[in-house]
């Protein structure tokens, strides 16, 4: 990108104009708008800087600008060549960056609107339905003003719609997430999926969560550190984290010297801890990397190498699809919350008095 555009660009911008028809008056191929796109160089986050607020929020600043930059780009690609193989994947991004703007999410809805009604069997009405079911989903689940009504009737337009599209049943899981665990909404969300999805691979074990509620975790493993057998019979007794989590997962990493100071204050009242690695395949070198973190870091608590990353079958069959998830079991091995992060301590208290 030259100098000049980036001057076109930040006139457009701070005009409004990024998402006018009429922003872009030079004749440029496809190939040359996907060069630009390709090109933009967003800013690398530095943790080491997190509490300096200036840094942050330059950082955020300059990420949130050149976001409009590629919106309006990937316009110019669409207006250029709007069957170019890239278009279908680009637009998506387009209106989830408008999206992210109460002034703007109005034109991508419209553009959104307007492509559904031009041409409703074609690929990217079907992104368009998605997105604008995606959208009305994640606006109505949470806050004063929530309406899970609303919410359901957007997944519905969409799954009338495209009745084997199976983002439906990505749709149907973002929804369920709204409804307290184990409530019968919930379950019978999850039931939908398992019925009407059979290629999902979380929702049968999402299922489980809500349905495991207050009746026994079972646990059987051999600790890949000691070598010794834990079930869940010997933890009765005892309240019981269990984290799913990953050496290679940076949020995982980020909360482990928090999780090591609640484990040092509460393991001689009654506290255990269990790790559930997603870690890969020993071949690929999962279970060397494990030892090896827990070594340096000094990870007291027993820890469960399941052996195959993401498809490991413990951590499947409990619909794992996103880590760290905490689970939280009560004194008597039954599964008291499928929701434990962010609130472990609390929890601990909770279980430990009961």
């Amino acid at each position: 990108m030259n100098l000049g555009r980036k001057h076109v660009f930040a006139v457009l911008i701070a005009a409004g104009m990024a998402f006018s028809s009429t922003a872009f008056a030079d004749d440029r191929t496809a190939e040359e708008i996907l060069e630009d796109i390709n090109g933009l160089a967003y800013p690398t986050y530095d943790g080491e800087r997190g509490d300096d607020q200036a840094f942050r929020k330059r950082f955020f600043e300059l990420r949130g600008a050149l976001d409009l930059v590629k919106a309006a780009y990937i316009l110019e690609l669409y207006q250029v060549d709007p069957d170019h193989e890239k278009v279908a994947a680009m637009l998506p991004e387009r209106w989830r960056i408008l999206g992210a703007d109460d002034k703007r999410k109005e034109v991508a809805k419209s553009e959104m609107e307007e492509i559904i009604a031009s041409a409703p069997d074609s690929e990217l009405a079907g992104e368009a339905r998605y997105a604008m079911a995606m959208n009305v989903v994640q606006e109505n689940m949470w806050g004063e003003e929530k309406d899970l009504d609303k919410a359901k009737q957007a997944v519905e337009v969409f799954r009338k719609a495209m009745p084997d599209d199976e983002r439906g049943a990505r749709l149907l899981s973002t929804l369920a997430r709204a409804y307290e665990d184990g409530s019968d909404e919930q379950i019978g969300i999850y039931q939908t999926i398992v019925a009407n999805y059979p290629s999902d691979k979380y929702a049968g074990g999402k299922l489980r969560q809500v349905k495991g509620l207050g009746k026994p975790f079972d646990l059987e493993f051999t600790d890949a550190i000691t070598g010794t057998t834990i079930t869940s019979e010997g933890l009765k007794g005892q309240v019981v984290i269990v984290d799913f989590w990953a050496t290679w997962c940076g949020p995982c990493v980020a909360e482990m010297p928090q999780m090591k100071e609640l484990y040092a204050q509460y393991h001689d009242e009654g506290v255990e801890f269990i790790g559930i690695s997603l870690d890969q395949p020993e071949e690929d070198g999962g279970l060397e990397a494990l030892k090896k973190y827990v070594q340096e870091n000094e990870i007291a608590w027993p820890k469960y190498y399941q052996g195959n990353g993401w498809a490991s079958e413990f951590s499947s069959s409990w619909g794992i699809n996103g880590i760290p998830t905490l689970f939280a079991v009560d004194r008597k091995g039954n599964l008291h919350t499928v929701q434990a992060r962010g609130k472990v301590e609390e929890l601990i208290h909770e279980l430990l008095a009961d």
